[in-house]
């Protein structure tokens, strides 16, 4: 019997060919808790597969995400539809838009956008490309949001700050943030005591999330004499960043790297997050990021981790009621000023913080799915 059994419960496909089939959000969060009352599917490039989960994985592909075979995965995509048949899709990239609004037309499913990002605006902001072809290029993205609008369903957003940047939304929108789903208790022990102060750098690893910045950190805290230990775990953009990373673990001996080509399995960043006693958050702000709210503040939040942040006003405002995290301007700081914090700062004095965890996002997103699924 293969993955597509035969069930009675009302179908739903999470599906993006830019994610794992492991994906957080999708897998994690959206399928775990979907699968409670429908029988769910998540399918994407080919991730950490789990035989006895409740939700069913559908790998895609399993090549290079930029090979050009990716193409051909929509060949696939049409398969799968076929076969599950599903009552309603979620749709978690872009790519995919126009393709099932083209299919609903024949399967008659509800369909609904995850917009975890402004692609727009990422693109106009990224410095990959030349002007003329960034302006191009988020002119077809924001085009193809807008002329598929009247198939959508239903938005949901990532972040609060989309209800304001994106006009084509309208009232069709609910907001579902990014927060934490931790499945177990991780106990974490103060670092005040300790010998070594571990530091770690987790999630997707480029120049625009700030790896470098935190290497930066790390070395000048230990040329001021303090004992401390950069961990970098996660996803290297590209392979330039992988041997940068690797020249920085050769030439230091506290830094450490664990770096994969395809995302790190959310349980094992979970790991080494309560494994560590702050975390870097070394980000460069722009337009893109700026109000948008970053889901390891969430984990470090729920798991009453500190965090070394730049400075944002946005970023602030979450963290400073619970005195997480210390900030600083990665460009320009003072290395005692900086110690002195560390040393002396009472982090999380009332506890870890249970509103930055998933569980009000699960209940809001039962909600919105139960008015397509029950009608």
């Amino acid at each position: 019997m293969d993955f597509y059994t035969l069930s009675l419960l009302k179908k739903i496909l999470l599906i993006s060919v830019l994610k794992p089939v492991d994906d957080t959000r999708s897998y994690w969060k959206f399928g775990k808790s979907l699968s409670k009352k429908f029988d769910v599917y998540v399918a994407g490039f080919q991730g950490k597969t789990y035989k006895s989960s409740s939700v069913t994985q559908v790998p895609l592909f399993s090549f290079k995400r930029a090979s050009f075979l990716r193409f051909f995965t929509f060949i696939k995509v049409f398969k799968v539809i076929k076969k599950i048949k599903p009552d309603l899709v979620i749709i978690h990239a872009i790519e995919l838009l126009p393709v099932f609004v083209f299919l609903k037309i024949f399967f008659r499913y509800k369909l609904i956008y995850d917009i975890q990002e402004n692609y727009s605006q990422n693109i106009k902001s990224q410095s990959v490309y030349p002007n003329w072809i960034k302006a191009i290029l988020s002119f077809l993205a924001r085009s193809i949001e807008v002329t598929t609008r009247k198939w959508i369903n239903a938005y949901i957003l990532a972040e609060k700050c989309y209800t304001q940047e994106l006009n084509f939304i309208k009232h069709k929108s609910i907001v579902i943030e990014n927060k934490a789903i931790i499945s177990e208790k991780f106990s974490t022990n103060s670092y005040k005591k300790k010998e070594k102060v571990k530091l770690l750098f987790s999630g997707s690893i480029s120049k625009h999330y700030g790896i470098e910045r935190a290497i930066k950190l790390t070395v000048d805290l230990n040329k001021a004499g303090e004992k401390v230990e950069l961990k970098i775990i996660g996803k290297a953009s590209d392979n330039q960043i992988d041997h940068l990373i690797k020249s920085y673990t050769n030439q230091y001996p506290f830094i450490k790297a664990k770096i994969s080509s395809n995302p790190i399995p959310y349980q094992t960043i979970l790991e080494e997050l309560a494994n560590s006693d702050f975390s870097i958050l070394s980000y460069h702000i722009n337009p893109s990021n700026k109000d948008r709210t970053p889901t390891k503040m969430y984990e470090c939040l729920a798991m009453g981790i500190p965090m070394i942040i730049q400075k944002n006003s946005t970023w602030e405002k979450i963290c400073k009621p619970h005195q997480a995290a210390i900030f600083i301007d990665f460009d320009d700081y003072n290395v005692e000023s900086l110690i002195n914090e560390v040393k002396n700062k009472d982090f999380y004095p009332e506890g870890i913080v249970e509103s930055a965890e998933w569980s009000d996002e699960e209940n809001k997103l039962i909600r919105l799915i139960n008015k397509f699924m029950l009608k």
